[in-house]
């Protein structure tokens, strides 16, 4: 069975293309410092992902041949990241950009290597995920987030406060990875407090309010039960998602 592609909202098996196999190597990437007898490493990276994918171009004839392979260039020629959804893994998608397309003609089908570049190498949902909790404790009160996913998470969390709070200490913590922010300020009925994980924002009603924010902005583990623990604040606490996956 025939596997499509479908770049930046184009599905290129209109043009004739199909995916006949695909490498996605997951990479990691480490440096090293030599001292005598002995190497010390620091965190492994994530270098960008190279998709390469071998792939079948046709045509009815070799005039139509060279129109889908004009057709198919046409899409390709994006300049930034676009979408990439494969019908195999049509759950996720990756942000990546166009690097090659390379192959020879066989009588009236064109065999080649397409290539793609993705400087962020994580694939994200297609669906995004959300889970909306009332926090009815300032004191202290938390949050169960459920994920999917194989890679670590970056939510945003948004506070809909339900009551006024003078100069409160807005605390959102991670049980799973002990991460933990902290914003000071004053909360009205109605104040919308979203703080965004991957952007590392935090924002008052649309606004950006950073300057009494500390601490670190906490991830979600993927494919796991997470545990978001509350403080300063009461009304509803909303964490939108992608699951992620290397």
């Amino acid at each position: 069975m025939a596997n499509s592609l479908t770049f930046n909202g184009t599905d290129l098996t209109a043009y004739g293309l199909i995916v006949k196999t695909r490498d996605m190597p997951v990479e990691f990437s480490t440096d090293s410092v030599l001292v005598e007898d002995i190497s010390y490493a620091g965190n492994s990276k994530v270098p960008p992902k190279n998709i390469s994918l071998n792939v079948a171009i046709t045509g009815a004839s070799i005039t139509n041949l060279k129109s889908n392979l004009d057709s198919i260039k046409s899409v390709l020629n994006v300049q930034i990241d676009a979408q990439l959804i494969l019908d195999t893994l049509s759950d996720r998608y990756w942000m990546a950009r166009f690097k090659r397309l390379s192959g020879t003609y066989k009588g009236i089908m064109f065999d080649g290597v397409l290539d793609f570049t993705c400087f962020d190498p994580f694939a994200y949902a297609v669906a995004p995920s959300s889970d909306a909790t009332a926090i009815v404790n300032a004191v202290a009160d938390n949050a169960i987030i459920f994920t999917g996913g194989n890679a670590l998470i970056r939510p945003v969390y948004t506070i809909l406060s339900d009551a006024i709070r003078v100069g409160t200490n807005v605390i959102l913590h991670s049980d799973n990875t002990d991460e933990e922010i902290e914003w000071t300020g004053n909360l009205a009925n109605g104040t919308v407090l979203v703080f965004d994980t991957a952007l590392w924002v935090v924002k008052k009603n649309t606004v950006e309010d950073m300057a009494t924010v500390d601490g670190q902005f906490p991830t979600l583990v993927q494919d796991t039960t997470n545990l978001i623990l509350t403080a300063g604040f009461t009304g509803t606490l909303t964490v939108t998602w992608r699951n992620r996956y290397c």
